[in-house]
């Protein structure tokens, strides 16, 4: 027993209300108080000395599980009727439909190679919600398109950013915070003990808190909201103290029995958001808590190790998942309908405990609702107007027939002006961030279909015009019929030679029924009308660099892109300047070439013309050439070869000029050059290389410089071989420097410029203009002495 000192304070840790312990002997009543005596010299100092040291401590953490730390994302995926982007009443939602969550690789766009993390369907009501577990980029995408609707890019994959700040838990449900109702309970053994007592606490789960104490030794006390701990949960035992000490949350009931079923299938989870316990907890070494919780007859427990704070204040977070909690009675409880929750605190003697809060915790979460638009279409068929008339004439004894394979693009209406603007308005793309594009088939007919509602235009790309493609020789017919709803061209050409059509606007239920359809949610009255029309056009080859002196050849094609044959085809070809033809040939047969053509004067016009003849529909004429040698002397960087395609026929008229002339750019590479030299060892001494110098043999000789071509920098390296002499081969002309490693043995003497002279200095020549070749660049060296290389030669002292 511990001695009493005189001016000792007494604290008496356990709280007085004679009308809920109900004691019976003035003994038993000493017992008590001598028990809280003796408690209060072992624990006083101790614990106000803890508890001081408690308001300076910093709260610490504690994770039962850290998937805790995650964000859940979720949203509605619904039919969005008015495409406004906002999930509306009476809007329906859509169920069954997958929806997945991508990590991004670091690029910020949605690929292949992305991560998938987590997949799920939405329910019944449209809902549905994605885990992700790390900070970074995300993609919620829906999986698929329904039957019968439609999405953007930006409806179908959103892209969402998930700092570290996003991961944090939040607070779902406060279960109680002990900061409204007092409520204290003691038991003292032997005698007053168990105690218990149930109260109304609005600021409690259920609105009714239910506190049991059952001291085995000792005084033990459990107070809620009381003195000098208000606002907290205190588990107070005595000096030698224990027992039982449990709280309890089983709603109304009145009753300190408890009742399993009392919260009537409270949702723990909040509609799954909520996921584990959080208890703002701290008690001395050794105290644990026991959670239980009921639905029915069936519950779960999950004992943890309470921890160990200073004065046993709650400065710890304490997070308990559902997931650890292990099944004791039944099939364990549910915790999304529970009935009744206890909390009990165990550890050695005289340990305390204090929870300041006790709630649900859960994920943050990110809302990223899915619309889902109505599917919409437009087509219908591009067709040879023949007649030029506008109208698909597709009756008589020659009907129109449709184009194949002519490839479509749909474009919205960026800019919502009504008018198609290349570079503005943008070519529409599909959920997945294609573009849309369409074919015709062999009759011609098309379609864009699902799209969503909006504002476009059709367009043939002037791609489609060209040689050998589906549409070439022909244009868009030049007639817009008024007052037609079907059947008549709706398209015309647009700067660049592609054809557009009127804009189309789809309104769902607004479409045309007079289309060839009845569905109010098409428009299949874009025809495009083709009329066939004359184009011919011109390729050329030839070599992309060369050098002077050399022989260059380019070869000519000339072709007939309309659908009729071409006459009086005449092909020119420009020669520049600073050639000499040498031959021109049409099928292997020379042609007349110019005399101005086959001299040496390199500024003398150098044209030659070649009559083609006919040319049949849709054919070409590749047998053409010219071979001609590049003059010395051709002060250019490069030569420009162009050739024009015309015919002389009066009777028709090009549709498409701007496929009439061809070039072809040869570039004139500078003729590579060498630089040469010698390391010589300079035994006379005079500076310079002579016939009787012998030469140095495997010095590293190393040349750096810039090409005048601007290419990037030249380091080489090479050894002087037999009698000294090294060389650099084959090198761009520019500014350069040699320079070499000093050879062993030998001290520096002097360094020789050689033909395109250079700066000389220490083992290198500098500023070397290299732009032809270059010799005599020579450095030379001196035997260095050395000292036992004299003791070794000199005669030994008499």
């Amino acid at each position: 027993m511990r001695r009493l000192l005189p001016m000792q304070a007494l604290h008496v840790s356990w709280y007085w209300f004679p009308s809920r312990v109900g004691f019976t002997t003035m003994a038993g009543m000493w017992d008590r108080l001598k028990n809280a005596l003796l408690s209060s010299v072992s624990k006083g100092n101790r614990k106000s000395s803890q508890r001081r040291q408690a308001r300076r401590r910093i709260r610490i953490e504690l994770l039962e599980g850290r998937q805790l730390m995650a964000a859940d994302i979720q949203g509605i995926v619904f039919h969005d009727v008015n495409n406004n982007g906002t999930v509306e009443v009476a809007e329906a939602r859509l169920s069954a439909v997958p929806v997945q969550l991508f990590l991004d690789n670091g690029d910020g766009v949605f690929g292949s190679s992305d991560t998938l993390k987590a997949s799920t369907s939405s329910a019944a009501n449209g809902f549905y919600s994605l885990n992700a577990e790390t900070a970074g980029t995300y993609f919620v995408v829906q999986n698929a398109e329904p039957a019968g609707f439609v999405q953007r890019q930006n409806q179908r994959i959103q892209k969402i950013t998930l700092a570290s700040a996003d991961l944090s838990i939040s607070d779902k449900l406060l279960l109680d915070t002990f900061n409204t109702t007092q409520q204290v309970v003691n038991a003292s053994f032997p005698g007053a003990t168990p105690n218990s007592s149930t109260l109304a606490a609005p600021e409690a789960i259920g609105g009714e808190r239910d506190v049991f104490v059952d001291a085995t030794a000792g005084t033990v006390s459990i107070a809620a909201n009381g003195i000098p701990k208000p606002g907290e949960l205190v588990f107070d035992v005595g000096g030698g103290a224990n027992g039982k000490r449990i709280v309890s949350y089983d709603g109304t009931d009145g009753s300190s029995n408890l009742s399993p079923s009392g919260l009537s299938n409270l949702d723990l989870t909040s509609a799954g958001t909520a996921n584990a316990f959080r208890f703002q907890i701290g008690g001395e070494a050794g105290t644990r808590l026991i959670i239980r919780v009921h639905s029915g007859a069936n519950f779960s427990t999950r004992e943890v190790a309470i921890p160990t704070t200073s004065g046993a204040n709650p400065t710890a977070d304490l997070i308990v998942p559902f997931s650890d909690f292990s099944t004791s009675a039944g099939s364990g409880a549910n915790f999304s309908a529970i009935g009744a929750i206890e909390l009990e605190v165990t550890g050695p003697d005289a340990a305390d405990a204090i929870i300041n809060a006790f709630s649900t915790i859960g994920p943050t979460t990110r809302s990223v609702n899915i619309a889902n638009l109505t599917a919409m279409a437009i087509g219908n068929q591009v067709f040879a107007d023949k007649n030029n008339n506008g109208i698909f004439d597709n009756a008589g004894v020659q009907p129109e027939v449709g184009v194949p394979n002519v490839q479509l693009q749909l474009f919205e209406d960026s800019n919502s002006d009504g008018i198609y603007s290349p570079g503005i308005d943008q070519q529409a793309v599909n959920s997945l961030g294609a573009l849309r594009t369409a074919t015709t088939n062999a009759a011609g007919i098309y379609g864009f279909s699902p799209i969503p509602q909006g504002s476009y235009f059709v367009v043939i790309p002037a791609s489609q015009f060209s040689a050998g493609s589906p549409a070439a020789g022909y244009v868009v017919s030049s007639v817009l019929p008024s007052g037609a709803s079907n059947n008549a061209n709706t398209a015309v050409q647009f700067v660049g030679g592609g054809v557009v059509t009127k804009r189309v606007v789809l309104v769902p239920q607004n479409g045309p029924v007079t289309d060839g359809d009845n569905d109010p949610n098409t428009d299949n009255s874009i025809d495009i009308g083709l009329n066939p029309n004359f184009d011919l056009a011109i390729e050329k080859f030839g070599p992309a660099t060369s050098t002077e002196g050399s022989t260059i050849t380019y070869t000519l094609k000339a072709i007939n892109n309309s659908p009729i044959d071409a006459n009086e085809v005449v092909l020119s070809d420009n020669l520049p300047d600073g050639l000499r033809v040498i031959s021109a040939s049409l099928n292997n047969a020379f042609v007349s070439v110019p005399a101005s053509a086959v001299d040496s004067n390199p500024s003398n016009p150098d044209n030659i013309n070649f009559n083609l003849g006919s040319l049949a529909a849709r054919t070409s004429q590749s047998n053409i050439q010219i071979v001609a040698a590049i003059l010395p002397g051709t002060a250019v960087s490069s030569l420009i070869n162009s050739a024009i395609i015309s015919t002389t026929d009066s009777s028709v008229s090009e549709s498409n000029l701007n496929n009439n002339t061809a070039q072809v750019e040869t570039i004139l590479a500078a003729p590579l050059v060498s630089l040469t030299g010698r390391i010589y060892e300079d035994r006379n001494q005079n500076g310079v290389s002579d016939v009787s110098d012998p030469g140095i043999v495997g010095a590293s000789v190393m040349l750096t410089g810039t090409p005048f071509s601007g290419l990037p920098p030249v380091s080489l390296t090479t050894f002087s071989g037999q009698n000294g002499i090294y060389a650099f081969n084959n090198i761009q002309q520019g500014n350069y420097k040699v320079e070499v490693a000093q050879p062993a043995d030998f001290t520096f003497r002097a360094s020789n410029p050689g033909t395109t002279q250079g700066t000389p200095g220490f083992n290198q020549i500098s500023n070397i203009n290299l732009n032809t070749n270059s010799s005599l660049n020579n450095i030379g060296f001196t035997k260095a002495f050395s000292k036992r290389l004299f003791l070794a030669s000199s005669s030994p002292l008499s």
